[in-house]
């Protein structure tokens, strides 16, 4: 990153790769999110499928 001292283009190389970055890290937690949900989801239908038989 030190390059972007220099260089105009590698700096906007450098500030794409951070916003990269950004939205994996973005990405990841939203899955993470929407995996607890389904897990919840599949507990309480689970906990039902239990309660009706």
């Amino acid at each position: 990153m030190r390059v972007c001292l220099t260089d105009s283009d590698s700096c906007n190389c450098c500030l794409m790769q951070k916003q990269m970055m950004r939205m994996e890290r973005y990405f990841n937690m939203s899955m993470i999110e929407m995996r607890k949900g389904l897990e919840r989801a599949q507990a309480s239908l689970n906990f039902v499928r239990y309660v009706i038989t």
